[in-house]
């Protein structure tokens, strides 16, 4: 199945694109996507995005279409053909 990734702030400059398209199988999480973008995007950009432990980064956002996926539900949510699936880091600032 075909997944939509995108990225906002500095996780799209890590990457160095706004957008990655990935190909997952048909039984893949939320948390395996996230994995094998971390591993597209780089040491940096997987460093940023999950911990050494290889769960998500506390204050990561995700969002599958307008829907927010809580952190600790990542692990175990599903993935269907066609998502998009925005991830919004931290933004500090004032």
């Amino acid at each position: 199945m075909k997944i939509e990734v995108l990225y906002e702030a500095q996780l799209r400059q890590l990457a160095g694109a706004p957008s990655m398209h990935f190909e997952m199988a048909e039984d893949s999480t939320l948390l395996d996507v996230l994995r094998r973008a971390a591993e597209e995007g780089g040491s940096e950009f997987g460093a940023k995005l999950l911990s050494p432990e290889g769960g998500l980064q506390p204050g990561i956002l995700v969002f599958i279409g307008e829907q927010a996926v809580a952190a600790d539900a990542v692990p175990q949510q599903s993935v269907q053909d066609g998502d998009s699936i925005l991830l919004l880091p931290p933004i500090s600032g004032g």
